[in-house]
């Protein structure tokens, strides 16, 4: 039992060893090391929070206040020719096998829990609404 314990310790430690020093799959490390300079998990949380602050169903106003949002970060980082693609979202274009939804914008809602014993307001979005028409 100690020998095999041992056995699989030397191996991990040797894959382990090997795997340090395998050259990065798809970039040359020289490009791998930029990236790794300049990504920061920090800033992707960022830009999920100001994206999830949108009401995002497809074709509504903030939806592309959304996609607004993504092509100007992408702009900030350096890239050019930067487009927003629009498509019918009219209940009646098929995209393949999915028929297109309508498109919607939230004003108002509120989720209740209704038993016997009474009614719970579980959410409102007049308490905290996502980002909506033009805001």
């Amino acid at each position: 039992m100690r020998y095999t314990f041992l056995s699989c310790l030397a191996l991990a430690i040797g894959i382990g060893t090997v795997a340090a020093h395998t050259p990065p799959p798809l970039l040359p490390e020289k490009e791998v090391a930029a990236l790794a300079n300049e990504l920061s998990g920090e800033t992707a949380k960022r830009n999920l929070e100001g994206l999830a602050r949108f009401h995002r169903q497809r074709g509504s106003q903030g939806f592309h206040a959304a996609a607004e949002l993504i092509a100007e970060r992408a702009r900030a980082y350096g890239l050019s020719n930067v487009q927003i693609l629009q498509f019918p979202t009219d209940g009646k274009t098929l995209y393949g096998t999915q028929l297109g939804r309508e498109a919607w914008d939230a004003d108002e809602g509120e989720l209740w829990e209704v038993k016997d014993s009474g009614e719970l307001q579980l959410a409102s979005y007049a308490a905290e609404p996502v980002v909506g028409r033009g805001q």
